[in-house]
C-alpha cells in the first residue's frame, strides 16, 4: 500500500520529480504549463492547506517501510487482526404424551460476532479482499414444535411448526467515534443519531445531477407519511409516494430517514407424509410423499426506489420476483415441488 510521506502531509513535496503549481495563480493548464506558477522550492505553505484535509490525513498512520521520495510506492504494511467469538444454544425436549402420540421441542440461538481491522484505523481502508471493516453480529434463532401420533401399525401422521429469526448488524469501525466534528466537519455528527457517527464518506466522481446534489450519494425529501399498499406490479406503487420529492437546490441533501420502508414479506409451507408397509416379516416398504411450498406462494423483490425522475414510471413498485435461493435465508422463489419416493428396508 503506498500513502502519502509524513513531509508531504506538511506540504513539502521538494522530493518530488515534477514541479508542483500554485492553483490560485496562472492560467488553466490545458496544454502547456504557460502562465503558471510554481510553488517556490514545491513547498506548499501551511495556510493554503485545507485543515479539515490536514485533520483526516493526520488520521493516516505514516509510511512503516522504506520508499523512494522522488517516487513512493509500497511504503506501509500491517498484518489486520480478525476475531471471531460465536455464543450457541441447542436445547430440545420430548414427551410421551401417551403411547400413540409424542411431542418433541426444540431451540437453537446462535450468536457469532466477526471484528475486521481496517488498515487505516480510525481513518478506514481497505480489509483484506475488500472485506467489510468493522464488527458484525449476526443473531440467529429457531424455534419448532413437532408433534408424532400412531394411528396403526403401519400409518404414521407428523405435524411440524417453527419460526427461525435472523438479525443482523453491521458497525463500521468508526461507528459512535466524533471523527467528522473533529476533523471540523459541522452538522454530520448528530448526537440524536449514532448511525451519523464517524467519518462523513463524499464519493467524489458519482452524478447526482438527477437530484441536484453532484457527486454524492442523494435521498429523497419527505414531507408527510409514508403508506404501504401492499399493491403489486408494473406502475403500481409498493408504497405512496406523493410524500417524496427531488430537494430543491444545488447541495441540500433530502430528508427521508433510515428504516422509513418495508419491503414484502416471504412466506412458504413445505409438507411431507409417508407411510410404512409391512411386507413380509423381514421386509418393510416406505412410501413418501413430499413438498417444497406447497401454496406456490411467489417472493416478490423489493420497489423500485430511483426517486424523482420523470421516466421512472415504476418508482415504488414492484416488478420482479425473487431468485431462487435469494433473499433472507436463502428462501426465494423455488416454485412448488413434489416428489414421491419409496424405501425398502430388510
Amino acid at each position: 500500500m503506498t500513502i502519502p510521506s509524513t513531509l508531504s502531509r506538511t506540504g513539502n513535496l521538494t522530493g518530488a520529480s515534477t514541479a508542483i503549481y500554485d492553483p490560485a495563480a496562472g492560467t488553466d493548464p490545458v496544454v502547456s504549463d504557460a502562465g503558471r506558477t510554481p510553488f517556490p522550492g514545491n513547498i506548499i505553505p501551511a495556510a493554503r492547506i485545507n485543515p479539515v484535509a490536514a485533520a483526516i490525513l493526520a488520521l493516516v498512520p505514516a509510511p512503516n517501510q522504506s520508499f523512494n521520495v522522488a517516487a513512493p510506492t509500497n511504503n506501509y504494511y500491517a498484518v489486520l487482526p480478525f476475531t471471531k467469538t460465536e455464543d450457541s444454544v441447542d436445547a430440545k425436549i420430548d414427551y410421551s404424551i401417551a403411547d400413540r402420540d409424542r411431542l418433541t421441542g426444540r431451540f437453537s440461538f446462535q450468536r457469532p460476532v466477526v471484528f475486521q481491522a481496517p488498515l487505516f484505523g480510525m481513518a478506514g481502508g481497505d480489509g483484506p479482499s475488500t472485506a467489510f471493516m468493522g464488527t458484525g453480529t449476526q443473531k440467529t434463532y429457531s424455534t419448532g414444535i413437532d408433534y408424532n401420533r400412531t394411528i396403526s401399525a403401519t400409518l404414521l401422521t407428523e405435524a411440524r411448526i417453527g419460526v427461525a429469526h435472523y438479525h443482523n448488524n453491521a458497525y463500521p469501525s468508526d461507528y459512535g467515534s466524533n471523527d467528522s466534528t473533529n476533523a471540523g466537519i459541522p452538522g454530520v455528527n448528530l448526537a440524536s443519531d449514532p448511525f451519523t457517527s464517524g467519518m462523513v464518506a463524499i464519493n467524489v466522481g458519482g452524478n447526482g445531477g438527477a437530484l441536484n446534489t453532484p457527486s454524492v450519494t442523494q435521498t429523497a425529501n419527505q414531507w408527510g407519511p409514508i403508506g404501504i399498499t401492499h399493491q403489486i406490479g408494473a406502475g403500481i406503487p409498493w408504497f405512496t409516494t406523493t410524500n417524496l420529492a427531488q430537494p430543491f437546490g444545488a447541495g441540500i441533501f433530502g430528508s427521508t430517514g433510515r428504516n422509513v420502508l418495508s419491503g414484502p414479506g416471504m412466506f412458504r409451507i413445505d409438507m411431507s407424509m409417508f407411510k410404512t408397509f409391512q411386507v413380509t416379516e423381514r421386509f418393510k416398504m416406505e412410501l413418501r410423499g413430499e413438498s417444497v411450498d406447497l401454496t406456490n406462494t411467489p417472493a416478490f423483490g423489493q420497489p423500485n426506489l430511483t426517486c424523482c425522475t420523470s421516466t421512472n414510471a415504476n418508482f415504488g413498485a414492484i416488478t420482479s420476483t425473487l431468485a431462487s435461493g435469494a433473499g433472507v435465508n436463502g428462501i426465494g422463489n423455488f416454485g412448488r415441488t413434489l416428489q414421491i419416493a419409496a424405501k425398502l428396508t430388510f
